[in-house]
């Protein structure tokens, strides 16, 4: 964490001053008002404001005509790639303790561009109504606060008045909190050591694997480690792979693989691409599970495909229904799960309960399924090779022995068994 190059904490305004220019001013002046230092960054493709980086300034950077025929998507996404430099500049040099945008679509896409720039810790805030909507793409698994404005964020009135007011002194306390935190850093910051005594392992759940999950993380709590869990309904995998990439976990039981059955066969919380490829990359122990691959996410029972309405349905609650995966996708996820941990077989422990993977996936129950189940295993063994260590346990997901192994792998990767 850089230290701060002023006495004041600064937040950095991105916004559009040719279209938004009084919610803008309105967030500007309710900081500088509470004490915070401002640097605007304009991305207006028509403005001409005298923010201290202007849209001048920005277009400069990536030699693109604002007012060219490139068309409007292609002209902000190289704004915001533009933008995106800006601020991470400012904060290798200290003087970012926040950053916050009021925006339509367009502006909250910048948003999304400019958000990897700054790393977890550092308060950002968006203020559109977009957040009404899927907001996966805006948060790509970073920790940014989304406000909804009730209105559109458009002139000046009172609901929108008391929105940006609000978010004013909520940005302005974070980044007060921010910018002391960086004047006297932790010891473990000092020295670029963890001040904790042990370690970060981070597990993945979800609601038919929480037995599991349970179970790990009183285990590793008890040992002194500290636990994260993450939600794998698509943001939260995709939160968990950010971290691990940023340096932030030391270890992953990763129980909850599901969100790859979503990425395969269409349900709707998949984690993108990048889901089981951090900690190989970084070289982090994972011990890998099947957890809740049986299952294939959508909302209400309507919003499940056509073509999947003959097949095996469980309706979680009201607003999520589960198609049970079948013996050919389960080949295709065990396909892919075997191709992602031999990335790093030295690190990585993939761990099978064959008494099923989720509390559907028992003797009678809903997804009670061994051919579905034993085609995952067969691709996965056949995928990963040999050099991949593939334990077997015949335990459920959910046993509290199933619990015991994990931690036992876990262990055996980090040199503690």
């Amino acid at each position: 964490m850089s230290a701060p190059a002023s006495d004041r904490p600064t937040v950095v305004v991105l916004g559009a001053w040719d279209t938004k220019a009084e919610p803008l001013g309105r967030l500007v002046d309710g900081l500088r008002a509470r004490g915070c230092a401002v640097h605007r960054v304009d991305f207006g493709t028509r403005s001409d404001a005298d923010a201290e980086t202007t849209a001048a300034d920005l277009a400069d950077r990536t030699g693109v005509d604002r007012g060219g025929d490139a068309g409007r998507a292609a002209t902000l996404a190289a704004m915001g790639a533009a933008a995106a430099e800006v601020v991470a500049g400012l904060h290798a040099a200290g003087r970012v303790d926040g950053l916050v945008s009021a925006a339509g679509s367009g502006g909250a896409d910048v948003f999304a561009a400019v958000l990897p720039a700054l790393p977890f810790g550092v308060p950002k805030v968006l203020v559109s109504t977009i957040v009404a909507g899927d907001t996966r793409p805006y948060l790509q698994g970073l920790d940014a606060q989304l406000v909804f404005p009730v209105v559109d964020v458009e002139g000046d009135n009172h609901v929108l008045r008391s929105v940006l007011d609000r978010t004013a002194a909520s940005l302005a306390a974070q980044a007060t909190e921010h910018h002391a935190a960086r004047a006297t850093p932790s010891p473990g910051e000092t020295t670029g050591m963890r001040a904790e005594p042990h370690g970060t392992v981070a597990v993945s759940m979800f609601g038919i694997t929480t037995p599991c999950v349970g179970h790990v993380r009183h285990r590793l709590e008890a040992r002194g480690d500290e636990v994260l869990a993450f939600h794998a309904n698509g943001t939260g995998g995709a939160s968990m792979e950010r971290l691990v990439a940023d340096g932030l976990v030391d270890a992953v039981v990763d129980v909850t693989t599901t969100e790859l059955a979503d990425l395969v066969a269409g349900g709707t919380l998949s984690a993108g691409e990048d889901r089981l490829t951090a900690a190989a990359a970084a070289g982090v122990p994972q011990v890998v599970v099947p957890g809740a691959l049986d299952t294939i996410n959508f909302g209400p029972p309507d919003t499940v495909p056509p073509a999947m309405r003959g097949r095996t349905i469980h309706q979680h609650n009201r607003f999520v229904t589960l198609v049970r995966t079948d013996a050919e996708e389960s080949a295709r996820l065990g396909e892919l799960v075997g191709e992602r941990v031999a990335r790093s077989p030295a690190t990585t422990t993939v761990v099978l309960p064959l008494g099923g993977v989720s509390a559907l996936d028992v003797p009678g129950g809903d997804f009670w399924d061994p051919e579905a189940d034993e085609a995952f295993r067969a691709a996965l063994r056949r995928t990963a090779g040999d050099d991949v260590r593939v334990v077997t346990s015949e335990h459920h997901v959910n046993d509290e022995a199933f619990a015991e192994v994990l931690v036992a792998e876990l262990d055996r990767l980090r040199g503690r068994g």
